[in-house]
């Protein structure tokens, strides 16, 4: 068995399930003002934690996050309440959300979650809440972005990112016992 670029796997691996997860860049130089029509963004709250959690937990099959998660990464170094959104549609319903941080040490933001609910995908709502955590970021002192998400997502967020001008070709391997 070998992996992408023609490598073979090592022998420690050979009886691992293998998982693939993309890792992108964001240079922040050009970050355009997002245009969100029928859509509206608001920083999230506290009390936003759990519609949040909801969120997330409806926009996967194998993922599932709890409340005590969501407030854990509330505490870490990195946390930025601005770079937490929520996003609803015209009649005031939530659609999505975004959690972002800023590693002050070495100025880099990172996208930790995105998500669009179902029923509002392919309607530029991602691509907005992106933009808009970019421009944030850049405007809170970070120099660069990273993304990364598993490669074999049907939801294709890796051409999601491209579309926004995330560039590169990392990719990441994670060996799980079967």
């Amino acid at each position: 068995m070998v992996i992408d670029g023609g490598q073979p796997l090592p022998h420690w691996a050979l009886n691992l399930e293998c998982q693939k997860y993309f890792k992108l860049i964001h240079n922040l130089k050009s970050v355009p003002r997002p245009a969100l029509p029928g859509f509206s963004v608001k920083r999230a709250e506290r009390s936003d934690l759990p519609l949040m959690r909801d969120i997330i937990n409806r926009s996967y099959e194998d993922i599932s996050v709890d409340l005590d998660y969501l407030v854990s990464l509330t505490r870490l170094s990195g946390y930025e309440p601005d770079l937490w959104l929520m996003a609803y549609d015209e009649k005031g319903c939530p659609a999505g959300c975004a959690i972002a941080e800023i590693g002050r040490e070495i100025k880099e933001g990172y996208i930790e979650w995105l998500q669009v609910l179902p029923s509002f995908r392919r309607k530029g709502l991602g691509s907005a809440l992106v933009s808009e955590l970019l421009r944030r970021m850049a405007l809170g002192g970070a120099d660069f972005c990273t993304v990364s998400g598993k490669a074999s997502n049907p939801s294709a967020p890796e051409a999601l990112y491209r579309k926004c001008g995330f560039e590169g070709n990392g990719l990441w391997l994670v060996f799980k016992k079967q």
